[in-house]
């Protein structure tokens, strides 16, 4: 779900008029791109009420610029599809590498990804996938999993693709996965291997319950309850094996 929504997410017209407006207020805000950086973060990342992982609660700060202004409408809006999705972070680049919104509004927001730059995190992650959905911005830059300064050395994982509006390229979208997307020595997300852990432990219960003699499944069917010597035997057995494998899931899940 996550991987498949950057390029549709880039079509929908409240993240295309989103864009557009938030690069005329970026340019607006202050004449340089440093006044422009330590502006936005002092009121979006310094002066925010929140904790720094609910940065993304604020809608509004005092002042009448119009990147304020356009940021009181669009971020609910933004927000919610971010939410909607299950992502980390959904991000706003123009065609020089500023990072002119961000939903979480970590302290990558208002820095600079360009190459020929001199951000401090050009060469991340994002830096990277920014780079390739410039140079082929019609297709989805995937950005593995690796250290990401802002998240504090954290592993983050970005995707990245073109914004265009009639047909022009405006911008470049991206979004970082959330850290239940990322595989494992299993080849599956922890959110997955949670499920099979799940599945397993109540379908184990269902058999092994003895207190009555029969068990509605979800699907309507009945199954009656594990209660001779040599059922009992084998389902020890089994119980004995997953124990075995459960830690080691239970590790990666962690």
């Amino acid at each position: 779900k996550t991987t498949a929504f950057a390029k549709p997410g880039a079509a929908l017209p409240e993240v295309i008029e989103a864009i557009s407006h938030f690069k005329q207020a970026w340019t607006d805000f202050a004449d340089t791109h440093e006044e422009r950086r330590d502006g936005l973060q002092h009121a979006y990342i310094v002066t925010n009420p929140y904790s720094a992982d609910e940065r993304d609660k604020l809608n509004s700060v005092n002042g009448s610029e119009a990147y304020h202004v356009r940021h009181r409408h669009h971020h609910p809006i933004l927000r919610d599809i971010l939410y909607k999705q299950g992502l980390y972070d959904l991000l706003f680049l123009d065609l020089d590498g500023n990072c002119i919104y961000s939903v979480h509004k970590g302290i990558d927001f208002a820095t600079n990804f360009a190459a020929s730059g001199n951000g401090q995190w050009k060469d991340s992650g994002l830096g990277k996938a920014f780079r390739r959905a410039l140079q082929s911005p019609d297709d989805v830059a995937v950005e593995d999993w690796a250290a990401y300064g802002p998240a504090g050395g954290k592993e983050a994982s970005f995707l990245a693709t073109g914004i265009r509006q009639a047909g022009t390229l405006i911008g470049v979208f991206a979004v970082e996965l959330p850290t239940a997307a990322k595989p494992n020595d299993y080849g599956a997300s922890g959110a997955h291997l949670q499920k099979l852990i799940d599945q397993y432990e109540e379908n184990h219960n269902l058999l092994v319950d003895g207190n009555s003699p029969e068990r509605r499944l979800a699907g309507g069917s009945e199954i009656a309850a594990t209660t001779s010597q040599a059922g009992k035997s084998l389902l020890a057995a089994v119980q004995q094996s997953w124990n075995k494998l459960k830690v080691p899931l239970q590790e990666v899940v962690a």
